[in-house]
């Protein structure tokens, strides 16, 4: 299915576009769930490259890429790359917690307790 809609994407849309990056994380997600955790990293690789190109360039994508992190952290926790799998968690929430207003709760900033 997830082919298919690729397919319907380049043929819509811009390389780059922060569609990829959610197709990408999609495909790690259904890597991971299968158990092939080190495509499911590669994957998840790319979807938080094509965030950040995104951002850096003003597009959408800042709020996808805190989720795309936060997916690529446990992916990495899988593999035993607790320092990768912390800086991550903690680039996603440095980036919530820098937009969120003073004084108001979300429900994005719950804490691992590992972290």
């Amino acid at each position: 299915m997830l082919s298919e809609v690729e397919q319907r994407l380049r043929g819509r849309l811009p390389d780059g576009h922060i569609a990829f990056a959610a197709l990408a994380s999609q495909q790690a997600l259904n890597a991971q769930a299968r158990g092939d955790i080190r495509n499911a990293l590669q994957l998840a690789n790319q979807a938080v490259a094509i965030a950040e190109a995104s951002v850096k360039a003003g597009r959408a994508g800042a709020f996808y890429l805190r989720t795309f992190l936060v997916r690529r952290s446990e992916i990495e926790l899988q593999l035993g790359q607790q320092n990768d799998a912390a800086a991550d968690a903690a680039q996603a929430v440095s980036q919530l917690q820098a937009d969120a207003q003073p004084g108001t709760f979300s429900s994005y900033l719950v804490v691992p307790t590992w972290l």
